[in-house]
């Protein structure tokens, strides 16, 4: 895959990610991944390489017929950029207590393209913990009654 997974760290957390080539030896379990950028940025970086790890390690310690509920999902959501403060919170006091309570991991993304009004938003961890994060997140949205 040349790197695709990388890459899609990098453009999602706008940082550089890269695996340490000395520590890139067949057969050997740990590898050093560093990453470089405005420390905002890099905090979202880990996490996106911590949910990745955990969805990879899900899948393969995986049974057959676990049920969906028991493992780790990642779902893109959208909401209006000029809300995204409202989901955040003063010093990220409302995202850090959505994530406490549902369970799961939310990742914004860092800027609205051009052109459009809704901020990407990244939702990720067991089935029924992204389910209630996306309410959580919905409650802080006037108007909204479905994703």
């Amino acid at each position: 895959r040349a790197g695709a997974t990388i890459k899609e760290l990098e453009r999602m957390s706008q940082c550089q990610i890269w695996v340490d080539p000395k520590t890139n030896v067949p057969g050997q379990p740990m590898r050093v991944i560093n990453v470089a950028g405005p420390q905002q940025r890099v905090t979202a970086a880990r996490r996106l390489i911590q949910d990745k790890m955990e969805l990879q390690e899900s899948l393969y310690n995986s049974p057959t017929g676990q049920s969906a509920s028991d493992s780790i999902v990642r779902e893109t959501i959208y909401i209006p950029d000029v809300w995204v403060g409202a989901v955040i919170g003063k010093g990220g006091s409302v995202i850090k207590s959505i994530m406490q309570q549902s369970g799961a991991r939310i990742y914004i993304h860092g800027e609205t393209p051009a052109g459009q009004l809704d901020r990407q938003v990244t939702v990720s961890g067991p089935f029924q913990s992204v389910q209630n994060a996306k309410q959580l997140v919905l409650q802080r949205i006037p108007d909204q009654q479905t994703w």
